[in-house]
């Protein structure tokens, strides 16, 4: 299977921490979610004027799953992201 590189933005519908840095952010991304599997990179918006790789964590139905760390400016952007805010 052929992926073309696409702009999709995506609505934060749930933003879960665990523990200490440990976050869980959920989208619904209807437009990628049946071209991508878990173990793959999305490229996302980091609010540092660039794109950072993520691995999808889970999809379910139309929602698609990071689990990430806090570890820097980027992480942080996402953690502190509230629900319906959107994203590249």
């Amino acid at each position: 299977m052929s992926l073309k590189p696409a702009l999709v933005k995506a609505e934060l519908i749930e933003n879960i921490g665990f523990g200490k840095d440990y976050f869980v952010s959920w989208f619904n991304a209807p437009e990628i979610v049946h071209s991508i599997k878990p173990g793959q990179f999305v490229m996302m918006e980091s609010g540092q004027y660039l794109l950072r790789p993520f691995s999808v964590y889970e999809i379910n139905g139309d929602e698609i799953g990071f689990l990430y760390r806090v570890v820097g400016g980027g992480t942080s952007f996402l953690s502190k992201l509230k629900i319906g805010n959107q994203i590249l």
